[in-house]
């Protein structure tokens, strides 16, 4: 099997209520590690758990459910149904999110082996065979450029512009998850590297692995663009369910930034007394931590904790 094929079917194989666990003594019980397809019907097919009663059509369930949201309990539910909502989900990141399909093939020199063009397909079949009923689409920002990225390599120097290839990749991921019965969770803000045409100040003196971060929670040109991130992405048309991410109740949850945070330890140290918040960003430019100070409004006691952060323009 070509790598990237096992790494796409790999997204699936780490979920530990199907793959059994350690056996327990005397029990009858025995490992369980499926390692090809769920065959439908199967007595492992968990697919009935993802509709609303036997023999509905999976292809409908979504549409049919509207829109989750959040009720005075706290808790998920659909207004199609009135029901409580449970969700059993997995990641997928970076090649796993733009599988090549018929309408965007492929490229010469993406993968080292054929991925099949149904692959999408298969994924959502298997995925909701052994119960999952929402995914995480994790990185859709990350990489530099096609097969693992969303940016268009023909703007090397920007993160302003998508490649319609990848686009309708992820796309038709949505679409084939859907009808399966199948959520996602989409993350904006992941693996952002900002770039020289981006306008960002500094922009080359983050470390590698910080995609920027804490610094994207205040500078206002990077807010801007995070903005405009995500008006591209969720208001296009996904020509395979016609409908904007927006308003597609496939679309379960929208994750602002990942993992962003001016109090991650690895993130942060001691500022100078001077600074009203006694902790600023480590892996900013020297600059960052002077706009941080000059948009922090002390409360009169010490810790960030007990501070706010002004509103920026």
């Amino acid at each position: 099997m070509p790598k990237t094929h096992r790494n796409l079917s790999s997204a699936t194989l780490g979920l530990l209520l199907l793959t059994g666990g350690p056996a327990f003594p005397s029990s009858g019980w025995f490992p369980f590690s499926p390692s090809g397809p769920v065959l439908a019907g199967s007595a492992v097919d968990a697919s009935t758990l993802l509709v609303d009663y036997p023999g509905q059509d999976a292809s409908k369930v979504v549409d049919t459910r509207g829109h989750l949201y959040a009720a005075a309990d706290g808790h998920f539910y659909f207004p199609g149904t009135g029901k409580r909502v449970k969700f059993f989900g997995t990641n997928f990141m970076v090649n796993t999110i733009f599988p090549p399909n018929a309408d965007a093939p492929q490229q010469a020199g993406e993968y080292s082996g054929i991925v099949p063009p149904d692959a999408a397909d298969q994924l959502a079949t298997r995925l909701a065979r052994m119960g999952v009923n929402i995914v995480r689409l994790h990185f859709i920002d990350g990489g530099y450029a096609r097969p693992v990225s969303i940016w268009d390599p023909g703007y090397p120097n920007d993160t302003r512009h998508f490649d319609p290839l990848q686009v309708r990749r992820l796309d038709y991921l949505i679409f084939a998850l859907k009808r399966n019965g199948i959520y996602c969770d989409i993350n904006l803000h992941a693996g952002r590297q900002f770039r020289a045409e981006d306008n960002v100040r500094d922009y080359d003196q983050f470390p590698y692995t910080s995609f920027n971060k804490p610094a994207t929670q205040f500078d206002p040109v990077m807010i801007r663009l995070q903005q405009e991130y995500a008006a591209q992405l969720l208001t296009h048309i996904n020509p395979y369910t016609n409908l904007r991410l927006a308003d597609d109740p496939a679309v379960a949850f929208v994750e602002i930034s990942n993992e962003d945070s001016m109090l991650i330890p690895s993130r942060i140290i001691n500022s100078q007394p001077s600074l009203m918040c006694p902790r600023v960003c480590k892996a900013c430019p020297v600059d960052y931590p002077r706009v941080t100070a000059r948009n922090w409004i002390g409360s009169g006691m010490r810790g960030c904790r007990t501070n706010m952060v002004r509103t920026l323009p």
